[in-house]
């Protein structure tokens, strides 16, 4: 295959476009990888960005980074890698991006190597992924204190290569959301009356990475990659383009984001964000179904007409159905509990669902990079790099597809 002259004189310009984009935007992490020719020559084998504003805002985000990567089109040979995580108002919030040039245990480590020096390790991260187990032992190097869940979708993908039952899906993400013991218990007894095989394998498999009441770390609501997958969909859903104008597009593209956003962040008078408002309307629906009682100071039962009965402390910001634990945000019976006491609701939800949070993730902005004429730091030492397309290689089978798609980005 041959490749256009543009594509390949654009790894040349990756050096100075890198050394301009930390000069217009501080705190921002980039690197490179060069391999060497024959001739001494460098040559492109990966690159990495993390903006200054991405890292600044995740500290008003849930402490769950989310990884996917996916091959690229041929005129740019590689394997494209992002992590993003989500904001107050459940959007996309856009971490880092690499190209490397293959999925391989080494390129994982190397990615992660630069993702830690932006996001430290520490044992209140949860990373999810659906990128398997090369990602899960480069992770457990890089991260050896944070928690690693898979995306539900990749196990239902497994069982279904090995079981070849499509019926087996639907259980397995009832049992897998469930957000109780119990409710579990039932959900994946039915699995094993349907195929003990393949309970047999999900016990295997570790509960801790699958299911959301046994969850190695907290996965609050999102069972999937989806939000990664869907910002790998976006970027390689775009026309054929050289390496240079493919950083460019990710660079605008997350800069729109970051504006649009604390623009409607400003605008918004309410106290909680209008994602979080909407799931609380909801579960408002059905509160006339539900009385309270009172058990001691702060502690309070609710009963539905059922007979159904969970016990809630608003001030611990619990609830025995678990979901007001798991997502953070309060159940119908902590909304309940809430009107008992004559308690706006929305004074239970955490801190990084309110207003205030969704601000400040984006009060450090994006900005665009200014001509190298208007710039008043002088280029730093990688900007004279001279780079070099790496050597093209066959490429074995078709790229990956993106399977995963959301609109609320």
């Amino acid at each position: 295959m041959t490749v256009p002259t543009s594509f390949t004189v654009s790894y040349s310009q990756i050096p100075s476009f890198l050394s301009d984009l930390k000069e217009s935007n501080p705190g921002t992490v980039t690197a490179i990888e060069t391999t060497t020719d024959g001739n001494g020559s460098q040559l492109f084998k990966h690159v990495f960005i993390s903006h200054g504003a991405s890292q600044l805002g995740f500290l008003y985000l849930r402490n769950l980074i989310v990884v996917s990567g996916a091959n690229m089109k041929r005129q740019i040979p590689g394997y494209l890698i992002v992590a993003v995580a989500q904001d107050a108002n459940f959007q996309t919030f856009p971490l880092a991006m690499a190209i490397v040039d293959r999925q391989s245990e080494e390129t994982w480590r190397w990615f992660l190597k630069e993702l830690e020096e932006c996001f430290p390790d520490n044992n209140q991260i949860t990373f999810l992924s659906d990128a398997g187990p090369m990602f899960t032992r480069s992770l457990t190097a890089i991260y050896p204190n944070a928690k690693h869940v898979d995306c539900l979708r990749r196990v239902q993908m497994t069982v279904q290569l090995y079981f070849r039952d499509t019926t087996l899906k639907s259980m397995i993400r009832e049992a897998a959301c469930a957000y109780t013991t119990g409710a579990f218990r039932r959900g994946f007894n039915q699995l094993k009356e349907k195929n003990q095989d393949c309970a047999t394998f999900l016990l295997a498999y570790g509960l801790p990475r699958w299911t959301r009441c046994y969850q190695a770390g907290e996965r609050f609501n999102m069972m999937t990659a989806n939000i990664s997958q869907s910002v790998l969909h976006l970027m390689l859903s775009q026309p054929v383009m050289p390496i240079i104008q493919f950083l460019t597009f990710y660079h605008s593209t997350v800069m729109v984001w970051f504006r649009s956003r604390l623009r409607a962040s400003m605008d918004h008078t309410g106290v909680i964000s209008p994602g979080v408002q909407s799931l609380m309307d909801k579960a408002s629906d059905t509160m006339m179904q539900w009385q309270v009682t009172q058990i001691s100071y702060g502690c309070c039962e609710a009963v539905n007409n059922l007979g159904e009965t969970h016990f809630v402390n608003p001030l611990r910001r619990t609830c025995s159905c678990m979901m007001f634990n798991k997502l953070w945000i309060p159940c119908v019976h902590a909304i309940v509990a809430a009107d008992a006491f004559d308690v706006p609701a929305s004074s239970l939800v955490h801190n990084c669902h309110t207003s205030l949070a969704w601000f400040e993730t984006y009060t450090s902005q994006i900005y665009p990079i200014a001509p190298r004429n208007e710039q008043t730091n002088t280029p730093l030492p990688e900007a004279e790099l001279v780079l070099h397309p790496p050597t093209p290689r066959i490429l074995v089978g078709r790229p990956r597809s993106i399977i995963h798609m959301v609109t609320n980005l």
